[in-house]
């Protein structure tokens, strides 16, 4: 797994051994790894707390004010200091959160994320208090994918550190072809209908209380007639 860690997450570990020891304490817990990625300055977990509008330097202080006080035996260095079980744990869910966002490595945003799935902890209670959890974490990274930025901050500008928007193509009108007339076929209608021959029912009354119904066609001279 180690293997898979970028460059920015073996510096923020280093950071948080050198946090333990600013400290005093004897331990690396979550907290340290809090604080090493918040000295960090690239990577996408310090643009995600950025675009959250979130003040690092107070979130620093809250941090360290909530920490325990210093070990009774102080570490003499950095390397004499040990991961808690915790840390461990919240390390090889990076893997997971790497795999889930079909990352080949693992960088400073699956350890932001890692560090959220676990609730029991000083990072994580601080982190709420200036509302942030892992679904929004989850949402401003798959924000930040879909925009394509790049890793390095010239992107981000200003304290929320909001990347700037590609133009948007204009819409594309389509026109419609109007509907072809209905006049050709009323003509035909029409046309058709003068050269049927006409035909009348013509009622004769020959007493008040006898009808009689006959159906005439009229013969050539009187269509002649007629159609003059």
């Amino acid at each position: 797994m180690d293997a898979k860690f970028t460059p920015r997450v073996r510096d923020v570990i280093t950071f948080s051994r050198e946090e333990a020891l600013r400290l005093g304490h004897n331990f690396i817990g979550i907290e340290h790894i809090l604080l090493g990625l918040l000295r960090h300055q690239e990577g996408n977990a310090l643009r995600i707390l950025q675009r959250l509008e979130v003040d690092l330097d107070e979130l620093r202080r809250t941090v360290e004010s909530g920490m325990e006080p210093p070990s009774a035996s102080r570490p003499t260095d950095k390397e004499s200091i040990n991961l808690l079980k915790q840390v461990e744990k919240m390390l090889k869910i990076t893997y997971l959160e790497a795999k889930l966002f079909k990352s080949p490595t693992i960088d400073t945003e699956h350890l932001l994320l890692s560090i959220l799935k676990d609730e029991d902890n000083l990072a994580t209670r601080t982190l709420r208090k200036f509302m942030v959890d892992y679904e929004a974490v989850k949402h401003e990274l798959d924000m930040i994918l879909a925009d394509g930025s790049p890793r390095s901050g010239s992107a981000y500008t200003g304290k929320s550190g909001k990347p700037k928007r590609k133009a948007r193509r204009a819409p594309t009108t389509m026109t419609r072809k109007a509907a072809p007339s209905a006049a050709p076929v009323a003509s035909a209608s029409k046309a058709t209908a003068r050269a049927r021959p006409r035909c009348w029912t013509i009622s004769v009354a020959t007493s008040p209380g006898w009808r009689r119904m006959a159906n005439w066609t009229p013969s050539w001279a009187a269509r002649r007639r007629l159609s003059a």
